[in-house]
């Protein structure tokens, strides 16, 4: 079932678009992880899909109910939403800004004792949350948003600033929202390296506009390896590499290839074809260097 659907999705400020035609499917059960970089678009795609920002054109739909229809306000009741500037009442305790956002969403204040537990805040106790962790705010975030017990959580680089431990936390935190609670789950982030460790499936965005939707297999596939050519036939081995379909980026002594398939069997095809290689090494996959590579086009000019 899909859960959130957007098509040709667009937003643009002052005439330049932030946001261009965006196409978007997370199905029920997913944990989609959105990439990109600081300012491709991320968080202004989650703002439209909120309603905290009216559209420019295109369509997006949530839980099968159009973003036209009247009844979009009633489904975002199943939705929630944490951007990375979400604020939080510094000087109360994490139960009090519990309860104070259960009588917002006039829900009973029954549930704090299992969401401080799920988000491992329980012993926090009388402490304010001016003196909590980047990390503790993280997660009182998450419990926050997870009252009412949504089906869809939207969350704009919830790991921002974090180090590792606090990573890790926040990472679990999720893991077990969208097993154990069934919980869909949109999380962005210009990390790729971090999404991998639970994203069941991706979407690239680059300068507001969506490059790439992939699944977490099909990703690992992709991303199995890589080889470095060391030649001077430049312009020769860029043709062969673009003649085979085979992206790269270029080096001041050749190129490095995304490539999976058997090295020896490339290595024949280039210098079959004449290409003096000087040096050919292979490398297991860097899914930073296939997100760097993709966002770039893969393909560099002369």
């Amino acid at each position: 079932m899909e859960i959130l659907k957007t098509e040709k999705l667009t937003k643009t400020y002052y005439g330049k678009p932030a946001v261009n035609a965006v196409d978007i499917t997370v199905n029920e059960g997913d944990i989609y992880g959105f990439v990109g970089r600081n300012g491709a678009g991320k968080t202004t795609v989650i703002r439209l899909l909120a309603g905290l920002a009216k559209k420019t054109s295109g369509f997006y739909s949530l839980f099968g109910v159009p973003d036209s229809s009247r009844e979009i306000s009633l489904v975002r009741r199943d939705m929630r939403v944490v951007v990375e500037s979400a604020t939080l009442y510094t000087s109360l305790t994490a139960e009090q800004n519990l309860v104070l956002q259960c009588k917002l969403l006039g829900q009973s204040t029954s549930c704090i004792g299992g969401l401080l537990a799920d988000v491992e805040l329980e012993k926090a106790g009388k402490k304010p949350v001016k003196n909590f962790s980047l990390g503790m705010r993280h997660r009182l975030q998450i419990a926050m948003a997870m009252v009412g017990n949504p089906k869809l959580l939207l969350l704009d680089e919830p790991t921002n600033g974090l180090d590792p431990e606090g990573i890790f936390h926040v990472r679990e935190l999720l893991i077990k929202l969208n097993r154990e609670n069934g919980v869909t789950i949109m999380v962005s982030s210009h990390i790729l390296g971090e999404l991998s460790k639970f994203a069941t499936c991706y979407g690239f965005i680059e300068q507001g506009r969506l490059i790439k939707q992939i699944s977490a297999a099909d990703l690992s596939a992709e991303c199995r390896s890589s080889v470095t050519i060391k030649t001077q036939s430049r312009e020769l081995c860029q043709n062969l590499l673009n003649a085979r379909g085979i992206t790269y980026t270029q080096s001041p002594e050749g190129f490095e290839a995304n490539y999976s398939g058997e090295a020896a069997e490339l290595l024949k095809y280039l210098t079959d074809a004449g290409v003096a290689v000087s040096g050919f090494e292979t490398a297991e996959g860097d899914l930073e260097k296939y997100f760097l590579n993709l966002i770039g086009g893969g393909h560099e000019q002369n």
